[in-house]
Order: C-alpha cells, then sequence, then structure tokens
C-alpha cells in the first residue's frame, strides 16, 4: 500500500479465495488487496477474485491493490465504473495492451501506479480529469506518442513517473502547472526532443528529477539526468 494511505478506519481479516489464493480483505470502506499468486500461476484482471469483488461493489470499492500478481491480458474497459478508487495499483504484472481512456472516470483517484508492465499505445487525453492524483507512475512500459497537454491540469501531483517508455515529441509547456507540489519527475529513457519549458525554473518544492539536463530551480541546481535517446541511449547528468 501506498504510505499516504489512511487506513484508521479498516478492519482486517484474511481468508482463503475459492481458487486457493490467500486474499486480504479491509472494509469499512472497502478496500481489496490480493497477495501474490501460487509461483507459475497467471490470471486476467477480469478472472481476478478481488477485482470481481470490486466491480460487484464498485461505490464502495476504494482501493484496489493487485501488484505483482502475474496478470495477464488488457485493461478491462469496466475499470472506469470504480469511481470510488482512490487507489489503483497495477504493477509490476505482464498487462499488455492500451490505458483504456475510461480511466479518465477515475476522478476521486490519488496513486495511479501501473509500472513495470508491458502497456502500449498513447497517453490518453482523459487522464488530465484526473485532478486529485498525487503520484502517477506507469513507467517501465512501451508507450508511445507524445505527451498530452492536458496533463498539465495534474496540480495536486507530487511524484510523475513516466520514463522508461517510447514517448517522443516535446515537454508541453502546459507541464508549468504542475509546479505547486511537484517533487518527482522522472522521464529518462525516452525519446523526447526540444527544450525544457521554462516554467519548470519555478517549480520549489522540485528535490529529484531524471529528465532534461539543466533544469535549475528556485537559484539552486536539481540533480537531473537525461536520457534522451530512448533505451540503452547515452545519459548526461546536471
Amino acid at each position: 500500500m501506498c504510505a499516504d494511505c489512511n487506513t484508521a478506519v479498516t478492519i482486517l481479516f484474511t481468508e482463503l479465495s475459492s481458487q486457493g489464493r490467500l486474499v486480504q480483505v479491509l472494509l469499512v470502506p472497502l478496500v481489496l488487496v490480493a497477495l501474490h499468486v501460487q509461483p507459475g500461476e497467471s490470471a486476467t484482471l477480469e478472472s481476478n477474485d478481488v477485482y470481481r469483488t470490486c466491480t460487484d461493489s464498485p461505490a464502495s470499492c476504494t482501493t484496489l491493490a493487485l501488484q505483482e500478481n502475474s496478470l495477464t491480458g488488457s485493461l478491462p474497459t469496466e475499470l472506469g465504473t470504480l469511481t470510488a478508487l482512490t487507489d489503483l495499483n497495477l504493477q509490476e504484472n505482464s498487462l499488455t495492451g492500451s490505458l483504456p481512456t475510461e480511466l479518465g472516470a477515475l476522478t476521486a483517484s490519488s496513486l495511479l501506479l501501473i509500472n513495470q508492465n508491458s502497456l502500449t499505445g498513447s497517453l490518453p487525453t482523459e487522464l488530465g480529469a484526473l485532478t486529485a492524483l498525487r503520484q502517477i507512475s506507469i513507467y517501465t512500459n512501451s508507450l508511445t506518442g507524445s505527451l498530452p497537454t492536458e496533463l498539465g491540469a495534474l496540480t495536486a501531483l507530487k511524484r510523475w513517473r513516466l520514463g522508461s517508455n517510447r514517448l517522443t515529441g516535446s515537454l508541453p509547456t502546459e507541464l508549468g502547472a504542475l509546479l505547486p507540489n511537484l517533487r518527482y519527475l522522472y522521464m529518462g529513457w525516452n525519446s523526447l526532443t526540444g527544450s525544457v519549458p521554462t516554467q519548470l525554473g519555478a517549480a520549489t518544492k522540485l528535490i529529484e528529477c531524471v529528465g532534461p539536463v539543466g533544469v535549475r530551480v528556485a537559484g539552486r541546481s536539481v540533480a537531473c539526468v537525461w536520457c534522451g535517446h530512448g533505451r540503452g541511449g547515452s545519459c548526461a547528468s546536471d
């Protein structure tokens, strides 16, 4: 679970699912966490017991944590019906396909972790509707295309992690709107080009970045590494 999650009102118990998987269920509000599947097992998200429980009660499901569960297949569009979700954690699986535009309906979400999968396609512009996000982490996939300007609406972001993809184009000037709370910026190991938005220099809370070289924040240098030639490209430090 994330460090910012508030679990003070939860009740924890464990049960054995019908497939023999140990499942932790935290209730009030409904928070579902699946422990690791048995070695060699794999399943799609739709066939996962925890996911099905969440879709059966979408209005009360606030957290879905299925990291490191050997999940395969694509992300179902039905994820967009889980509008009460504040935390979605699907990192370190084997998910494929593109990010569904329906993710833009998860406007209550503050945490979106889908890193270390095998996702392809572009970043949906609809992600710009997730204005409550504090962390977006989709690094180490195979996403392509440019950064949507709509992402500049995510002004609550503290951690931005989109490195190790195949993103192209330049950093939109609209990303300057992310300044108020941004502390970590990871954009290395893509194929981005162009100059750094000058607005980034006003990000007074930024303490670490992996991205464009030469960024100065409030008159001080921030340790930055830029790998602008795609995966395996050379890196230079600030």
